[in-house]
């Protein structure tokens, strides 16, 4: 849509990175283990890596960074039995109780508790905006100066990113 120029900005956290366009980031979390509610490892407050390593997962449909850094931290990809090209589209299969899936804790999910997950890295999930890099309308300016106030207020705050 955003090609087509029947929109001028989307926002996700699986974002393929393309070259026409410009990426922003508008907020970043640390990833948790979601869970469905009723998954034997819910009860838990922490979760073991290696506790989900034959466990159902959830992956993106491409490659992304978040997937790849998680990857390298732990020293071994989790099988994907699913994928999804979006994070709510892996979050309702979550809900489904399909399978698990790594997610930012803000994203409500009827069904779904968030873990931590134990020696996880400190690796962000980013929201990000995408927009056209031809796109110099002011709309997109306007919007680029509210994420970015958005952002300095958020790292401004000693809870920032928590």
């Amino acid at each position: 849509l955003l090609r087509q120029g029947k929109i001028q900005i989307a926002f996700d956290r699986f974002l393929p990175q393309e070259p026409d366009f410009a990426y922003e980031l508008v907020h970043r979390e640390q990833p948790y283990v979601a869970l469905h509610r009723d998954h034997p490892l819910a009860a838990r407050e922490v979760v073991d890596f290696e506790e989900l390593a034959h466990e159902p997962c959830v992956g993106s449909s491409f490659d992304t960074e978040t997937e790849s850094a998680l990857a390298r931290a732990y020293g071994r990809q989790l099988p994907k039995h699913h994928r999804a090209d979006n994070v709510l589209t892996a979050l309702v299969l979550v809900s489904c109780g399909l399978a698990f899936t790594f997610a930012p804790p803000s994203i409500h999910m009827p069904n779904v508790v968030y873990r931590r997950c134990s020696g996880a890295p400190q690796i962000p999930f980013d929201l990000l905006c995408m927009y056209r890099k031809d796109d110099g309308s002011a709309l997109i300016r306007e919007m680029l100066e509210t994420i970015r106030a958005l952002r300095a207020a958020q790292d401004a705050t000693p809870a920032a990113g928590k």
